[in-house]
């Protein structure tokens, strides 16, 4: 709108401007503005500023004569721009509600469009016109207090209805999914921050299963349970969102206190160094392509890795020098008598954008059509020249030849057996969004090879 202003302003002003604008071909303005639309999210701010510039282009070179500017100004196509504000309020819901409900498909595309249109015309004429030129109160600030108080009185009513209403008015299943209750700060150790969070369980035993990392750690606390259990061993997890362990001195600079979580991994590091007993097993699961390189979720969210001092780092430096960290708590774990268990990493699905789609744990009658099977080729991520994931591959591999006390559980190979990565196994949601396990699946499934895996390692010292 202020474009729009400033242009009529340069036109009365400088006449130049029109003369000059008005040889460029309107017809090659639209292009590139269809052009912009293409360009990558990345852009998405450029775009919005070059899409407004070519407009006011467009409107400053559209003249009587001209091939497009008989077509812009034939009344459906005025019609359709005096509706537009009615059509754009409009079109979000239906997409909204299609995306939720039925999807949207070429069969549905039509219906769609129609209900758009049908809801911007009903709106334009009944609603927006008769409000904007009825005069209502005689007097226009009259008018606005009474609307102003409308709109007050209904947003009150409605924030009024939300609790009383709140879980009454859905008409599919609700699907509960189970989570354990974590415990934070002080009660999980002392000195460190409520940030971090962990999930004790007692066997009475001498032996503790050491389970350490970020937010994928955290969905296998129920799995981790299981599996202590049925060895018979404690089981201490602890962790730090987006944080990896052991601790190397960096963090993700968008993660909400990402300097606290390194400073409480620092003690949960020295805490896991003093309490390491012969028998301990120290599994570490996290998001390796985020912190190591690996991940192309940068569209989405950059992760972008500072040291302590604020200074930007490149994942192949965070990776070598977590590496290093890793053959010192070996060498300490050895002395001690302590394995430890490195999970390797797990196919994404980032790519995958809407990747609630792929979910059959939560089909409900409303949104059975707009799921779909998704499937990713495994060769993207482990292919031995191409794969995103090859140097970790490379440098875990490595890790686990040259130190006798460390194993790597194949997590990749259990997620994606096949040349194909599926986001579901026999009907079951393997994932909970688009890189985290599911706690369920975790649970009911993986956690049997979990102990397995930690069974078989043990048995190699009897």
């Amino acid at each position: 709108m202020a474009s729009g202003c400033l242009l009529f302003i340069g036109l009365q002003k400088r006449k130049y401007i029109e003369q000059f604008f008005e040889m460029v071909p309107p017809i090659l303005v639209i292009a590139c503005i269809i052009g912009v639309m293409y360009l990558p999210m990345s852009l998405a701010r450029a775009s919005t500023v070059l899409v407004v510039f070519l407009t006011l282009v467009l409107i400053t070179s559209l003249k009587e004569g001209k091939t497009l500017y008989a077509f812009l100004t034939h009344p459906k196509v005025v019609y359709i721009g005096l509706i537009s504000y009615s059509l754009y309020l409009w079109h979000w819901g239906v997409l909204s509600l299609s995306r939720w409900t039925i999807g949207i498909h070429w069969w549905s595309v039509p219906f769609q469009v129609t209900l758009m249109f049908g809801l911007a015309v009903a709106s334009y004429q009944w609603i927006e016109t008769p409000l904007r030129k009825k005069n209502w109160f005689g007097k226009r600030w009259k008018t606005f207090m009474v609307g102003g108080g409308v709109i007050f009185t209904l947003s009150g009513g409605l924030i009024a209805l939300k609790r009383p209403l709140k879980s009454q008015l859905y008409t599919g299943k609700l699907i509960n999914t189970a989570e354990p209750n974590f415990l934070k700060g002080k009660k999980c150790l002392e000195n460190i921050s409520n940030k971090t969070e962990c999930y004790l369980v007692n066997n009475n035993s001498k032996q503790t299963l050491w389970l350490l990392g970020d937010s994928h750690a955290k969905k296998l606390a129920l799995a981790g349970e299981e599996v202590s259990n049925s060895l018979g061993i404690n089981m201490k997890l602890y962790l730090g969102n987006a944080t990896s362990f052991p601790p190397v001195g960096r963090y993700q600079k968008l993660t909400i206190n990402g300097r606290q979580l390194l400073d409480d991994f620092k003690i949960v590091e020295k805490e896991l160094y003093k309490q390491m007993k012969v028998g301990d097993v120290i599994a570490l699961f996290m998001r390796m392509p985020a912190h190591f390189g690996g991940s192309y979720s940068s569209t989405n969210r950059p992760f972008i890795v500072i040291n302590e001092e604020g200074s930007h780092i490149s994942k192949e430096t965070i990776f070598n020098e977590w590496i290093t960290s890793i053959e010192n708590l070996a060498d300490i774990a050895e002395k001690k008598g302590a394995k430890i268990i490195i999970q390797t990493p797990i196919p994404e699905w980032i790519r995958q954008r809407q990747f609630r789609r792929c979910s059959t744990s939560d089909i409900q009658w409303f949104n059975s059509l707009n799921k779909i099977n998704c499937e990713i080729k495994s060769k993207f991520f482990i292919d031995k020249e191409t794969g995103i994931y090859k140097h970790l591959f490379e440098k875990l591999n490595e890790l686990s030849t040259s130190h006798k006390n460390i194993y790597l559980f194949d997590m990749y190979k259990i997620v994606c057996p096949e040349s194909t990565c599926s986001f579901t196994k026999d009907g079951i949601d393997i994932y909970e969004d688009d890189d985290h396990i599911s706690s369920e699946w975790a649970k009911n499934f993986l956690s049997l090879e979990i102990y397995k895996f930690i069974a078989e390692i043990q048995n190699m010292d009897k």
